[in-house]
Parts: structure tokens; C-alpha cells; sequence
């Protein structure tokens, strides 16, 4: 035995003993059939065997029970009634340890098999998501079939990280790591019925913001929505002072055609100068608030070049962010009245 299979459990060296031999058959398909009986019938892992410290409760019991019965026998036997009061007392007190102990493993049991079952049982009333808790287990058992420890361990490196999206998920959080599958849920959204006001803060960088077909596209469907009057739109646009021309008094004419596009279609738009946020740099940002359930920000990452959308269906944020959109109120300016007073 080599150092490092000393380092192995029984399981794992016996798993490797018979690969090893598995891999000097010449025939591959013999190979094959093989390996699959070593998937279909692994070793048993070790905490099977942590099944077997319930026979200390057996024993326990048995001892108690015993030691009672031999005491009450040993009572008739004795004469002295000082000594058969004395020895009634250790058996009833043995006795009651035993079914103490009886008692204390069926409360075990039966909270055991409880928590088993509660998982599948409350999840059997969500028909989709049932489907998904019965593929997800027998994808786990079908791994755990599989007793090669790099395997392994790969394999719970990747579920761990599986785990931590789940979270996420289990807190009413998306996502999402490019624009396409962003801008698909966000047209879901402000198409659905729960979301009759939609309240947007546009933090514009540079000329090029919703330029691209993409921008075009969400932009055409919010100006169809605030036509129709389905849904309210709100936007306060954050802009960059760069996008500012002739000492900061206009505003670049590709910005202003696209704000001026918003107003005439019944959004209710309104403008502060970036630089006007200097104290309070935790209002800059790019963030939208769906009817009353749903926020959804942007994480730009200077240092990759790349950005993140983040949804989250959660009253808590929507709280946070509200209070971000009053506060920001008192700084945005008309855009009515943005020839006459220029943020």
C-alpha cells in the first residue's frame, strides 16, 4: 500500500483496488459491463454504519428491564421487609429507566421519519417544483453511486455552488449575467398584471444609453405601455455632466430627443446633473421598481467591463429602494422646466 492509499478509507481503497484490475481487461465491453455493476452496487459509505449506534437504546432497555425483574424476584426472596421496600424501590426506579429510554427512541423515530417527510409533503402541492425535488434527488443518488474521491469531491464543489443559486432563489433573487435573458424577464415583468406603475432611475454614462437595439426595443415597449395607460411610468434620469454641452447649461441633442420621446408619451420624466448627487453618492445608480413587490438594480463591475441585473422579489428592498426614489426627488427638476432652470 502506497502513502496515499493510506490516507484512504476502506471504502475508497477497495473502490480503487477494483479499478485498477477493472482496467487491465482487454475486452471493452466487458470493461463497461463491469463498471456499471460497481455504479449500480457501491460499497456501502460509512455513514450507514452510523445507523448502528441505535443498538445502545436496545441494550439499555434490555439491561433496565432485566435488572427490574431480577430485583422484584430478589424481593420475594428476602424476609426483611426494610430490605424488600429498599429493593421494590431500585427495581420500580430501574424499571421506569428502561421505559424511559423506550420511550425517548420511538420520540426519535418518529421525529425522524418526520422530518423526512415533511420536505416531499409540502412540496407535493407545487406540482412543478415536486417534479424538480424528485429529478434533483435521484440526480443526487445516482452520484452517490460513484465512490471515485476525485469525483467526488468535484462533484460537491459544483453542488455547492448549485446550493448557493438555490438560495439566492429561495430568497426571491434573480441573476442575471448578460443583457438578452435581462431584457426578456424585464419586458415579462412590466407586461404582467401585478405591475400597473413602474418607477425607473436611469443612470446615463454617455450619449450611447438604450442606443443599441436591445435599448430601442425597451424603450418602444415602455412608450406603448404609457400610451396605452396600462402601466404609470416614472423616470428620473441620473446624467453624467460630460453629457452636458456649452458650459453645462444644454443637453446633448441625442440625450434630449430621447428624453423629449418619453414625455410626449406620457412618462414622467425628470433630470439631475450627477455632480448634484456629490453628497450623496449612494443615490447614483441604475435601479427600477416594479409595481409594489418587485426591484430590480444593475451592478456594474468597472474593473471587468461587464455588468449584472439583479431582481428582487422582496418587500424589504422595495422599502430601501422607495426611500432611495423619494430622496432623489428632491433633486430631479422637470423636464419641462429644463430650458428655463438647467439642474
Amino acid at each position: 500500500m502506497t502513502a496515499d492509499e493510506g490516507r484512504l478509507n476502506s471504502s475508497e481503497f477497495s473502490y480503487l483496488t477494483d479499478l485498477r484490475h477493472l482496467q487491465k481487461i482487454p475486452c471493452h465491453s466487458t470493461r463497461v459491463a463491469l463498471w456499471n455493476c460497481m455504479r449500480v452496487n457501491p460499497i456501502q459509505p460509512r455513514r450507514f454504519q452510523r445507523k448502528f449506534s441505535f443498538v445502545s437504546y436496545p441494550t439499555m432497555v434490555a439491561c433496565s428491564l432485566a435488572i427490574g425483574f431480577a430485583l422484584l424476584i430478589a424481593a420475594q426472596l428476602v424476609a426483611t421487609p426494610d430490605f424488600q421496600s429498599a429493593i421494590y424501590g431500585l427495581a420500580i426506579m430501574s424499571t421506569s429507566i428502561g421505559i424511559w429510554t423506550v420511550v425517548t427512541l420511538l420520540q426519535k423515530l418518529v421525529q425522524t421519519e418526520a422530518n423526512a417527510l415533511h420536505l416531499p409533503m409540502a412540496l407535493a402541492r407545487d406540482e412543478n417544483l415536486f417534479s424538480y425535488f424528485i429529478k434533483y434527488s435521484d440526480s443526487l443518488l445516482d452520484i452517490s453511486y460513484i465512490p471515485d474521491p476525485v469525483f467526488r469531491q468535484a462533484a460537491i464543489n459544483q453542488l455547492e455552488s448549485i446550493y448557493k443559486l438555490l438560495l439566492g432563489l429561495g430568497q426571491g433573487t434573480l441573476v442575471f449575467d448578460n443583457t438578452e435573458s435581462w431584457r426578456l424577464i424585464y419586458e415579462q415583468l412590466l407586461v404582467s398584471k401585478p405591475v400597473y406603475r413602474y418607477r425607473s432611475v436611469a443612470w446615463i454614462k454617455d450619449e450611447q444609453y438604450w442606443q443599441d437595439e436591445p435599448g430601442r426595443q425597451s424603450l418602444q415597449l415602455n412608450l406603448n405601455l404609457a400610451r396605452s395607460g396600462k402601466v404609470s411610468i416614472d423616470r428620473i434620469c441620473i446624467i453624467h455632466d460630460v453629457c452636458w454641452l456649452h458650459s453645462g447649461s444644454i443637453l446633448s441633442p441625442i440625450l434630449r430627443s430621447w428624453i423629449e420621446k418619453q414625455a410626449q408619451a406620457g412618462v414622467v420624466i425628470k433630470i439631475i446633473r450627477e455632480s448634484a448627487l456629490s453628497q450623496e453618492t449612494d443615490l447614483v445608480c441604475d435601479f427600477g421598481i416594479y409595481g409594489d413587490h418587485v426591484i430590480g438594480h444593475q451592478i456594474t463591475e468597472e474593473h471587468l467591463g461587464n455588468s449584472r441585473f439583479v431582481l428582487q422579489f422582496d418587500f424589504d428592498a422595495v422599502a430601501v429602494a422607495e426611500s432611495k426614489w423619494k430622496r432623489l426627488q428632491s433633486y430631479a427638476v422637470e423636464v419641462d422646466k429644463l430650458s428655463e432652470n438647467p439642474p
